[in-house]
C-alpha cells in the first residue's frame, strides 16, 4: 500500500476508472463487489476517509475472521485499485504495470 501511495506523487485522491477496475479484476475481486463499485456514480474521492466512507456505504468491508486466515481482503484490493486509478488519472507512469504478490 505504501508503494502505491508513493506512486501517486503527492496526490491524496482515490479514483475509480478503467485502470483501477483492471487492477481489481486482476487481483480477483469478486464480480459482485466490482459491480457495486461500478454502479456508483461517484468515481473520485478526495482522501482516505472519504474513500473508506464510500466503501462502507456500499457494504464493502474486510472479512472478520478472528484467529483465521483471510484469503482475500476486498477492502485492501479495492483500495489498492483506487490508488492505481489515481496514479493513472494524474498521468503518472502511463506505461507501467503493477505486479503484486
Amino acid at each position: 500500500m505504501n508503494f502505491l501511495d508513493l506512486l501517486r506523487g503527492g496526490h491524496t485522491d482515490f479514483v475509480l476508472n478503467e485502470a483501477s477496475f483492471a487492477y481489481m479484476r486482476g487481483r480477483g475481486l469478486s464480480a459482485s463487489l466490482l459491480a457495486r463499485l461500478a454502479a456508483s456514480a461517484e468515481t473520485q474521492f478526495a482522501d482516505l476517509l472519504t474513500w473508506q466512507a464510500h466503501l462502507k456505504r456500499l457494504g464493502i468491508g474486510a472479512p472478520a475472521k478472528p484467529g483465521g486466515a483471510v484469503i482475500q481482503d476486498p477492502v485492501l484490493i479495492a483500495t489498492e485499485g483506487a490508488h492505481w486509478g489515481s496514479v493513472q488519472q494524474h498521468g503518472l507512469l502511463p506505461d507501467a504495470v503493477v505486479l503484486s504478490d
